[in-house]
């Protein structure tokens, strides 16, 4: 989430929202194949449906709009599950995550798999909010 919020952003910056929804509207339906609930399914659809409807019908303030919605929820919730990765890391229960898995393949410990994921969501947080409101707003 967080370098879909960082390739949004600069399609943000470069005044591209029709790109963004597009772009994760790709997303959505890659996302699509590797669902393997219904609800994550209907989720999925509906969201699809939803971002599909303002890249296709909205105006240009629609599509900002949304844009900048999904934007910031990518760029800001993608700090969520870092965090609780950590957490619990932390505690022991960690087991079979991302960190979990790379550090069986490169032999680097979690702990430092954890810290690159927060750092990468950190920055890309901080670029994606430098870039979209010194460009729009300031």
């Amino acid at each position: 989430p967080a370098v879909l919020g960082f390739a949004a952003a600069t399609l943000l910056t470069l005044d591209r929202p029709a790109a963004v929804l597009w772009s994760i509207l790709a997303a959505l339906a890659v996302l699509l194949l590797l669902i393997r609930n219904l609800y994550g399914f209907i989720s999925v659809v509906l969201a699809g449906a939803l971002v599909g409807a303002a890249a296709y019908f909205g105006d240009p303030v629609v599509r900002y709009a949304a844009a900048y919605l999904i934007t910031w929820i990518l760029l800001l919730g993608a700090t969520r599950p870092v965090l609780e990765l950590a957490r619990t890391h932390r505690q022991g229960r960690g087991r079979g995550s991302d960190a979990d898995q790379l550090r069986g393949l490169t032999r680097i410990p979690a702990g430092i798999w954890i810290a690159i994921f927060a750092l990468v969501t950190a920055g890309t947080a901080v670029y994606g909010t430098v870039r979209v409101v010194v460009t729009h707003l300031g």
